[in-house]
């Protein structure tokens, strides 16, 4: 551990600070720090150069198949991807207590324009965020 070159102590320069308290309230500071990223489309000519690039400059691993991102589900088909939020709203109505509600057809006007300023506030919005 060295002192950095801004802060260097002239008189004491093999002399290093020792924290008192943890960085950002952790024990220790990790290793490092990983980010997912996804990398997809329909013309692997593209792709494949793409993460070979990303492959000589960082150190990624290949995860090939998705199946759940973003709280969508994903499914190969021969047409591309199929996106689904079945297991996302299956999860809500569980969490909701209302899986075994029974469905109703709601007809929705078809002339109306929504905007933000309809007066529809919601009765308990912390419930729809997750």
């Amino acid at each position: 551990m060295a002192q950095p070159p801004e802060f260097t102590d002239l008189v004491l320069p093999l002399h290093v600070c020792r924290l008192k308290k943890s960085i950002y309230g952790l024990k220790q500071a990790p290793q490092a720090w990983y980010n997912e990223l996804r990398v997809t489309g329909n013309d692997g000519a593209l792709i494949d150069p793409f993460v070979v690039t990303l492959d000589q400059r960082f150190s990624i691993k290949d995860l090939i198949t998705l199946s759940y991102f973003l709280g969508l589900e994903v499914f190969s088909c021969s047409a591309g991807l199929f996106l689904s939020q079945q297991k996302y709203v299956t999860d809500f109505l569980t969490s909701t207590k209302m899986i075994d509600s029974k469905p109703v057809a709601t007809h929705l006007p078809t002339d109306h324009t929504f905007t933000l300023l309809d007066d529809t506030s919601l009765t308990m919005p912390l419930n729809f965020v997750k």
